[in-house]
C-alpha cells in the first residue's frame, strides 16, 4: 500500500495578503518582451518543435540537436497533415499552420 506524500508547504499566502505596493508593476509590452522576446536555448539545442494534432488537440514536444534531423521531422509533419507546428530555434521563432503548407501544395 502506498503512502500519500507529505504536504509541501508553499507561501502562497503570504504573496496573497501582501499589499500591492510591495510588487514593482510590469506593462504588457514588458512581459512580452521578456518572456516571448528574451527565449533561449541550451548551447546543446538546435531546434524545438511542438506538434498539434488540429483534430485531437493532443500535443507532442521533439527536441533536436542536429539541424538536418529537425528539418527531416519538419518534412514528415508537413507531408502527414492535419497537424500544427511551432518552431523555435536560436535566431527565431515561427508557426505554421495546415493552411499556411496546404495552400503551397495547390500552387
Amino acid at each position: 500500500m502506498s503512502e500519500k506524500k507529505p504536504y509541501f508547504p508553499n507561501n502562497w499566502k503570504k504573496y496573497k495578503d501582501s499589499p500591492d505596493e510591495m510588487f514593482i508593476e510590469q506593462s504588457y509590452e514588458d512581459v512580452m518582451d521578456w518572456k516571448i522576446g528574451g527565449w533561449e536555448l541550451p548551447e546543446s539545442v538546435c531546434a524545438l518543435i511542438r506538434v498539434t494534432d488540429v483534430n485531437t488537440k493532443q500535443i507532442t514536444e521533439y527536441s533536436y540537436q542536429r539541424k538536418d534531423a529537425a528539418e527531416r521531422r519538419v518534412s514528415s509533419l508537413l507531408d502527414k497533415g492535419g497537424v500544427e507546428l511551432v518552431i523555435a530555434t536560436p535566431e527565431r521563432i515561427a508557426f505554421i499552420t495546415p493552411e499556411d503548407y496546404e495552400d503551397d501544395d495547390n500552387e
